[in-house]
């Protein structure tokens, strides 16, 4: 029985964190933020202005936290109030004639390298308000695509959410249904119980009664054999002294008629051959009597031996059936006790009431996330104004920029060397007009725009500082930890776990380390997952229910007494002593006395020799009997001879064993039947405790894969934690930096606006129209020298 691991819910894609030079743009806005205020958070005064439900609160505790914010914030209401009055007065000095105003230029000697230091000097205040102009253009589109995609990335955030907070229950129902496994698998070895229990039952006895068996049944077939022995050898002998009954009439009579030839007076020569000779030396007149050995194998047969055996392997194969029919109570009770053991699982799921709550977040999140998409029209409309005004703000730099890089082109191009100021081209004119004009747009401009900086200033710096910041290093959870701050936030009651004490701090961080949420949660201290993993009162009362059962083998008869007795007497009745000996030499002698072919081929020589034709008639007569005589002795007596040896010889190989094997046979018979009759009923009590801890062995395997899962691999909080970085991402990565990156670029532009209009304003009067003229004059001047006159040639 194997468990199988749940596979995780598949997640949508998460949105990327910002890389590039946008995010080196953005740490060298978090440096800034970092030395505008560098107090740690919280600030003393936050908790007791939350809990008093932002009544109280310390207005200097509050000045005091925001210093660097209020130090900005003072430079940057001064620049609003000094630019227009510091413009207002340098316009009215100018037109009336000072602060640059009067159209006349000094010539002195180094004119050239202070235009040139100013030249250069403004382009590189010009480039450094370019590349914020540029930064304010990329901060204003990023803030839009941060919008249009926090709408994606957030409908994929939450979905990922509500795919967790769904995959909790599904994970834990999982684990909790499983315990149907080991129930199922011990209904199954219950419902087998039979093939399973009677089976080892069986094996065990088996190991004993089986070769019992087959020990019987070879000695059986070892008294079958031996009489059917007994009675070939006692056909064979008939046989064998039937034919020689026969052929020693015919050789007497042979015999009588040679003597009443040879005696003839008319035989002549008769006297040389005798017939007294024409006897059979074999004689097989006599037999032993086995008769009492063969009605002790006849009546052992008769008791069909094998009849008995195929009762006693029945008896045997029918084991896991007795099994069965006498297990029926008790395998009914064990079920019910396993049905009580899956209810006591199943109750888990009971105390697990915060599952409920995950349902009620979802549906929470799915409310947001459908009134977060039905504002996205005017969340879009609005931030489109805004883009709007951001490409205005931007443009209006870029105007300043372009206004500074029309005068570095035209006033070097229209600007001629050792020309009187009074007479310097429109094209250098229009150069310097250029820079002026960009300081003029500065003085109108900038202090607008430093009120643009200042505004988003303090909602994106503190935005950053007070929320973000917080939120990167985790203090904020901490503060939304503190006891009563929040009355109507305590997460244990929202996720309807009682005396279980959480907080935000810690769910955060373990969930970054994708922990399960049985740790995350603490439900060890609501489940007791002990209590109800714990079946040792259920499995005492299988226990008891096994002790009670009876199982009662029939009998196993491997011999009757009666046959036990006739083996007894074939044992003892001397049938391995059985002497065939004189029959044995009587089959090694010669049948005849004298070679009857031979004897024939005297009488054929003596014929030969006689005149009287009738003794020759009868002398070849009795030659020719002779000769018959010998093939009848050839082709069936001596071959009957063999087979009545061959008969004795196997009959005896197979009674000489008798006796040991009917010993060692009723003597296993007695070992196994005593081994039965002590053993068996304790192989049923072994092999019941055995089968009992095999089914309650499939619980310890599911309990120890269940109390592993739940605590340390099911429902894994790491989609929790990926979601709240990817809001983090959404609005800090996203919306607030870019925001910052916005007011940081532009406030940069402004501020440089200050030494762009004075670079401006003094490098355009090298360029401009002069009205007076001023002339620089060397020690080698020949400006007034009087003409000479010359020949003309």
């Amino acid at each position: 029985m194997e468990f199988q691991n749940f596979t995780s819910p598949t997640y949508g894609p998460y949105p990327d964190p910002p890389s590039g030079s946008t995010q080196v743009f953005s740490q060298m806005v978090h440096v800034f933020l970092g030395m505008v205020q560098p107090n740690a958070f919280p600030p003393d005064f936050l908790i007791p202005f939350i809990e008093s439900n932002f009544q109280t609160y310390d207005v200097k505790q509050i000045l005091w936290y925001e210093a660097g914010y209020l130090a900005c914030v003072i430079i940057g209401v001064l620049f609003i109030i000094l630019m227009p009055l510091v413009g207002f007065f340098f316009c009215c000095c100018r037109c009336c004639g000072n602060c640059g105003g009067k159209m006349y230029q000094e010539q002195t000697k180094r004119i050239k390298c202070k235009r040139h230091y100013h030249y250069i000097a403004l382009f590189l205040v010009t480039i450094i308000i370019l590349a914020g102009n540029i930064c304010m253009f990329i901060s204003n589109a990023n803030f839009t695509d941060a919008v249009n995609k926090t709408f994606n990335s957030f409908n994929d955030t939450v979905n990922n959410v509500n795919t967790f907070l769904a995959s909790v229950p599904q994970e834990i129902n999982y684990i909790i249904n499983s315990s149907n496994l080991p129930v199922t698998a011990a209904n199954n070895s219950l419902q087998n119980i039979g093939p399973e229990l009677g089976g080892s039952i069986l094996n065990a006895i088996g190991t004993k009664a089986y070769p019992t068996l087959d020990l019987v049944s070879s000695m059986a077939s070892v008294m079958y054999s031996s009489a059917v022995l007994l009675v070939g050898v006692n056909s064979s002998f008939n046989q064998l002294h039937s034919t020689q009954m026969n052929l020693s009439q015919q050789l007497s009579a042979v015999q009588k008629s040679i003597n009443d030839t040879q005696n003839s007076p008319s035989c002549t020569g008769c006297n040389s051959s005798s017939a007294n000779d024409l006897t059979f030396n074999a004689n097989f007149n006599t037999m032993p009597d086995f008769s009492s050995q063969y009605k002790l194998l006849a009546d052992l047969n008769a008791t069909n031996i094998p009849l008995v055996l195929q009762e006693a392997k029945n008896t045997l194969s029918s084991i896991p059936q007795q099994v069965t029919n006498q297990t029926k109570s008790t395998v009914s009770d064990v079920q019910n006790q396993l049905k009580d053991i899956n209810s006591e699982l199943q109750n888990v799921n009971k105390d697990l009431s915060f599952t409920d709550s995950l349902k009620n977040i979802s549906k929470t999140l799915q409310n947001a996330t459908t009134i977060f998409f039905d504002k996205k029209p005017q969340i879009e409309e609005y931030d489109h104004i805004r883009w709007i005004i951001g490409i205005c703000l931007s443009c209006i730099v870029l105007l300043i920029v372009i206004c500074n890089l029309f005068g570095f082109l035209l006033g070097p191009i229209g600007l001629k060397p050792n020309v009187d100021p009074t007479n310097r081209s429109s094209v250098s004119n229009a150069g310097g007009d250029f820079f002026m004009a960009g300081a003029g747009f500065s003085f109108i401009f900038s202090w607008l725009l430093m009120i643009v900086v200042l505004v988003v200033f303090l909602v994106g710096g503190n935005s950053y500082t007070i929320i973000c910041k917080p939120w990167d290093n985790q203090q904020i959870f901490k503060v939304i930890d503190t006891p009563g701050l929040i009355p109507s936030f305590n997460l244990s009651q929202m996720l309807g776990l009682k005396d279980v004490s959480l907080n935000v701090s810690t769910i955060y961080s373990e969930c970054q380390n994708n922990q399960p949420m049985w740790g995350v949660l603490h439900l060890d201290q609501v489940v007791p997952l002990e209590k109800y993993l714990n079946i040792s009162k259920y499995e005492g009362n299988i226990n008891s229910t096994f002790n009670q059962m009876n199982i009662t083998l029939d009998p196993i008869t491997f011999l009757t007494d009666n046959q036990k007795d006739i083996l007894r007497n074939i044992s003892s009745s001397g049938i391995d002593t059985l002497n065939f000996t004189d029959i044995q030499n009587q089959a090694k002698k010669n049948v005849t006395t004298v070679s009857l072919t031979e004897f024939a081929n005297a009488l054929d020589n003596l014929t030969n020799s006689q005149a009287n034709s009738t003794v020759k008639a009868r002398l070849k007569s009795d030659a020719i009997t002779l000769r018959s005589i010998d093939n009848d002795i050839k082709s069936t007596l001596q071959p009957q001879i063999a087979t009545m040896t061959k008969s004795i010889t196997d009959l005896q190989a197979t009674t000489s064993k008798i006796p040991n094997n009917v010993s060692s046979t009723l003597s296993a018979i007695d070992s196994t039947e005593n081994f039965i009759n002590t053993q068996a009923a304790i192989i049923v009590k072994s092999e019941s405790r055995t089968y009992m801890d095999r089914i309650m062995g499939y619980f310890p395997a599911y309990i120890k894969w269940a109390n592993t899962t739940l605590r340390y691999n099911a429902a894994r909080c790491g989609p929790l934690g990926k979601a709240a970085n990817s809001t983090y991402v959404l609005a800090c990565d996203y919306v607030v930096d870019s925001l910052n990156a916005f007011w940081f670029s532009l406030g940069w532009c402004t501020i440089f606006l200050l030494p762009g209009i004075i670079l401006s304003v003094k490098l355009a009067k090298y360029y401009r129209r002069m009205k007076k003229a001023d002339v620089y004059e060397t020690t080698n001047s020949e400006q007034f020298l009087i003409p000479r006159a010359a020949m003309k040639k």
